[in-house]
C-alpha cells in the first residue's frame, strides 16, 4: 500500500490547539507528495448517511465523541490513505514508519503502548488503509451494533455534551467507539497490529527513537470540563508550547 492520502477531522479549525496547529503543518511538511486534506464533521456525515442509510438515525442521534469513531473510519473507507488525530504529531515522514515493512499490506493499525495491567489496545488516533477496505466497513458496522446494544448502554448513564464524563461514561465511549471496539474487532478478525508506539511520549524520543513514528499528546478537547488541564489548573497554551519545544531539542525538529 502506498499513502497517497492523508485525512485528519475535527469540529472546527477554530477549535485546534497550539499543538495541533503545528501537529497537522508538519504533516504537510514531511510528506510534500502526499495528498493532505483537513476536514471538518459535517464534510463526511452525508457519505456515512448515504453509504450506511440503515444506520442514518442512529448515527445522527449518537454523541459526538462517538461519532468521530465512525467519522475517521469513514474517512478511510472513503478515501484510502492515513487518518490521524489532529492532537498526533508525527516524528519521521510517512514512507520511513516503523517497522519499515508496515505498507506492505493493505490494512496498517497500530497497538498502544502496553499497559501496566499487562493488556494491549488498538489505537483508534491512527490508522491506514486501501480505499472501501472491508474491515473498515466492517468496524463501523461493529459501532452501530455496539451503540444499539442495550448491554452497552446499561453500563453507563448514557453521556450527555452538558455533563460531565464521570468514568462509566469514558468507559462507554472507548467501549462502543473507540480503542475497545477497535482491539477486540481487530482480534476478531485476525489482524496483527503493529507496534509503532503511535502514542509515544517524550522519554521514548530518547529511549528508543527507532520506534517512534508519532507523538500522541491529548488535548482532551471532548471533555471541555472534565479534561486534565482544567482538572489540574494547568495553563493550556503554555502547556502546548513547553512540549513543542521539547519535541524540537529532543528530535531536532
Amino acid at each position: 500500500m502506498k499513502i497517497k492520502q492523508v485525512t485528519q477531522i475535527h469540529s472546527s479549525y477554530g477549535r485546534l490547539g497550539i499543538f495541533e496547529r503545528v501537529a497537522i503543518e508538519r504533516w504537510r511538511a514531511l510528506n510534500p507528495d502526499v495528498r493532505y486534506q483537513f476536514i471538518v464533521d459535517e464534510q463526511i456525515d452525508d457519505y456515512i448517511n448515504a453509504t450506511w442509510p440503515q444506520h442514518r438515525e442512529l448515527y445522527n442521534s449518537m454523541f459526538a465523541i462517538c461519532k468521530a469513531g465512525v467519522q475517521r473510519l469513514a474517512a478511510v473507507h472513503r478515501w484510502g490513505g492515513l487518518y490521524a488525530d489532529c492532537g498526533t504529531y508525527p516524528i519521521k515522514p510517512i514512507a520511513e514508519f516503523y517497522p519499515l515493512d508496515i505498507w506492505d499490506r493493505d490494512l496498517a493499525m497500530f497497538n498502544l503502548k502496553t499497559r501496566a495491567c499487562g493488556t494491549t489496545l488498538v489505537t483508534d488516533c491512527i490508522f491506514a488503509a486501501e480505499q472501501g477496505h472491508p474491515f473498515i466497513a466492517g468496524l463501523i458496522e461493529e459501532i452501530f451494533r455496539r451503540t444499539s446494544d442495550p448491554a452497552y448502554r446499561l453500563k453507563c448513564i448514557v453521556p450527555h455534551p452538558t455533563k460531565h464524563f464521570s468514568f462509566d461514561q469514558r468507559r462507554y465511549v472507548f467501549e462502543t467507539a473507540s480503542v475497545h471496539a477497535f482491539s477486540e474487532f481487530s482480534k476478531s478478525q485476525g489482524i496483527v497490529a503493529v507496534n509503532g508506539l503511535p502514542d509515544a511520549e517524550l522519554s521514548d524520543l530518547e529511549t528508543a527513537p527507532e520506534t517512534v513514528n508519532t507523538l500522541r499528546y491529548s488535548t482532551e478537547c471532548w471533555l471541555p470540563d472534565d479534561n486534565r488541564f482544567v482538572v489540574s489548573g494547568i495553563d493550556k497554551d503554555k502547556a502546548e508550547l513547553q512540549t513543542l519545544t521539547a519535541i524540537k531539542d529532543r528530535a531536532g525538529i
